[in-house]
């Protein structure tokens, strides 16, 4: 952390060049760090972990740090370059706090975006995200449980090795979305969308599917057992070696996509 942080305070050109060749799970550096009172403006602070890090008093870029893990960010007197983004920064922070925090600002039910944003690893239990926009967000490792999602939009974002638990959700989003190695399990989606979406090796346990869009997904190695389907779609989806267990279908095809070594049994 002390070399990263000599660059940013020294050569923020050099850092900002550093930073973007570092994938975004490894930008870990300044978890717990002391950057109150700092100038920041010139860097490019992007997808950085800034768990429990102090940012107070510090002048930072509102794009940047809205892209940030923010669990536990002291940002008390924060001056940002842009004040379009104080709100945006306070929805992610009061997201991270949990249910009550974030149902305080969202009484309005007024569409959010927090696109870009870093939610790696977070536990979101019983929180209503519906209505929010993460497009090309990062929920890697995230775990979604009993959560709202109606018209929910994670359209190119991140969701690799996540977890959803007991979700039922209508409209919800994932086109383009990473969703390899993520976990399902009883999971109620109706008028949802998968389609272009990576589920390499993902497993669906006791789910149901209404009128969901599969289409052109990367499904490889993905096992569904005991899940329902019911008009769904799966034009030019790539199912090989999958395997259906113990599955319900009504008005749904799969022989339109690659089902080389497609197992249903």
């Amino acid at each position: 952390m002390t070399e990263w942080r000599e660059l940013l305070l020294h050569d923020v050109e050099q850092f900002n060049s550093q930073i973007e060749e570092l994938p975004i799970g490894q930008r870990v550096m300044f978890v717990g760090a002391d950057l109150s009172g700092l100038d920041l403006l010139g860097a490019r602070l992007h997808s950085l972990d800034l768990s429990g890090a102090d940012l107070s008093q510090s002048n930072v870029p509102g794009f940047w740090l809205s892209t940030c893990r923010l669990q536990g960010v002291v940002l008390d007197g924060v001056v940002l370059d842009d004040e379009f983004w104080r709100d945006t920064i306070v929805q992610i922070s009061a997201l991270w706090e949990g249910a009550e925090e974030w149902s305080e600002i969202q009484c309005s039910k007024v569409p959010l975006l927090l696109n870009q944003t870093n939610f790696a690893r977070a536990t979101l239990s019983d929180i209503d995200l519906s209505d929010v926009a993460f497009v090309s967000s990062v929920f890697t490792g995230a775990h979604f449980v009993d959560t709202g999602l109606d018209r929910c939009s994670f359209r190119g974002a991140h969701l690799e090795a996540a977890e959803f638990q007991g979700v039922a959700c209508r409209g919800l989003s994932l086109e383009g979305a990473d969703l390899s190695d993520s976990r399902w399990s009883y999971v109620v989606m109706n008028d949802a969308k998968f389609a272009e979406a990576d589920l390499s090796r993902s497993v669906f346990r006791a789910c149901t599917f209404d009128n969901v869009n599969f289409n052109d997904s990367a499904a490889t190695d993905v096992r569904f057992e005991q899940c329902k389907f019911v008009g769904c779609i799966f034009y030019d989806a790539d199912l090989s070696n999958s395997v259906f267990d113990g599955c319900e279908f009504t008005e749904t095809v799969l022989e339109y996509g690659d089902v080389t070594g497609l197992v249903i049994s």
